[in-house]
């Protein structure tokens, strides 16, 4: 059956509801969990210079910050549950590119 559950998490309360789910669920089947949370891109789009306020270097540090938050949780009711658990801190730009490299066939409509 289920031998590899993963937990995706934006930091949201259903977010929460899901980690609880999840661990439970991997509990019941002796199963391994992956919390997965994933990170914007930066968006620069300003008029003027001056109003841009996060740099690259200040936005990867805050958003490594809150994955770190977020991932944590997994871990923690991971633990309780007595699952074994990794995690995963991916960005939008990396899962773009691994999406338009995949071998998918493309099809026409």
């Amino acid at each position: 059956m289920h031998t590899h559950i993963l937990i995706p998490t934006d930091g949201s309360d259903l977010s929460d509801e899901a980690i609880q789910y999840g661990t439970a669920l991997a509990k019941a089947v002796n199963a391994k969990v992956t919390g997965v949370t994933v990170s914007p891109p930066i968006h620069v789009l300003a008029v003027e210079h001056d109003t841009v306020a996060d740099t690259l270097e200040s936005y990867r540090a805050r958003m490594t910050t809150l994955a770190a938050q977020r991932l944590a949780k997994v871990k923690e009711a991971a633990n309780a549950a007595g699952v074994s658990c990794e995690v995963v801190h991916a960005s939008t730009s990396i899962l773009t590119k691994r999406l338009s490299t995949s071998p998918i066939p493309r099809r026409a409509m």
